[in-house]
């Protein structure tokens, strides 16, 4: 039950699975998936922070196992679940977060920006 409060993310993965039965090749372009957890404060006993104090859970790289292995071939997902308190708008988690998805930002932009190099 902890768990599920946790990460929601079976039915997601069971509806996003329905859509893809095709012949699991990766789009040139695949989508990049994040993983958030957003309450790990409510299921304390199953989440542990590192020395950087930044939040983990078995359960999130469980579901974290299973997304990689269903949709692995179809989506970029990131190697990480972030798990944090949504309460704490500072925390190393919700930093970490922030990085993570500024440094996408400039990879995309830099390959649109080499893209259209190449094409003048």
């Amino acid at each position: 039950m902890q768990a599920a409060r946790l990460f929601d993310l079976y039915n997601g993965a069971l509806f996003i699975s329905f859509f893809f039965q095709g012949d699991c090749g990766k789009s040139s372009r695949p989508a990049r998936v994040l993983l958030v957890g957003t309450h790990a404060d409510l299921v304390p006993s199953t989440t542990t922070k590192n020395a950087v104090g930044e939040t983990s859970s078995r359960g999130a790289d469980a579901v974290l196992g299973e997304m990689l292995d269903r949709f692995g071939n179809v989506f970029n997902v990131h190697p990480r679940v972030f798990a944090m308190d949504a309460n704490v708008s500072n925390s190393q988690d919700m930093r970490a977060l922030k990085q993570t998805i500024i440094d996408i930002k400039a990879e995309i932009v830099d390959v649109r920006t080499s893209q259209l190099k190449k094409s003048k």
